[in-house]
């Protein structure tokens, strides 16, 4: 175990290697009408779908060599704290609760990991 880095003891698991359909077939489910899923990155899903075909290589890539290197990058750990109004007076803030928007890239990697 002397070359992976953050050890924890529990159980141990690898990832297998992302193929380039895998991360397509996620880019073309993605919901281009979720204007609340661009996070800090200020991507939103509609470009990711519509850029799909060109973003494939160099997302398979990246992913990957997250994997390889056992990273996640700080970027995708970033969000954005948006109020959502629940019921009543606009006014009172007691009526909104946050919710956090994420790295749009970073929920594509999310949804091929799970």
């Amino acid at each position: 175990i002397e070359n992976h880095k953050n050890v924890v003891n529990g159980p141990q698991f690898e990832f297998a290697e992302i193929f380039k359909a895998e991360v397509l077939e996620v880019l073309r489910d993605v919901n281009p009408r979720k204007r609340l899923s661009m996070g800090y990155d200020m991507i939103p899903p509609k470009v990711l779908k519509m850029t799909s075909d060109a973003l494939v290589p160099s997302l398979t890539a990246i992913f990957n060599k997250c994997f390889r290197d056992n990273e996640w990058p700080l970027q995708w750990k970033k969000g954005l704290w948006i109020p959502i109004f629940k019921k009543d007076n606009h006014l009172d803030t007691n009526n909104y609760r946050p919710i956090t928007a994420l790295s749009a890239i970073g929920k594509v990697f999310e949804q091929l990991i799970s």
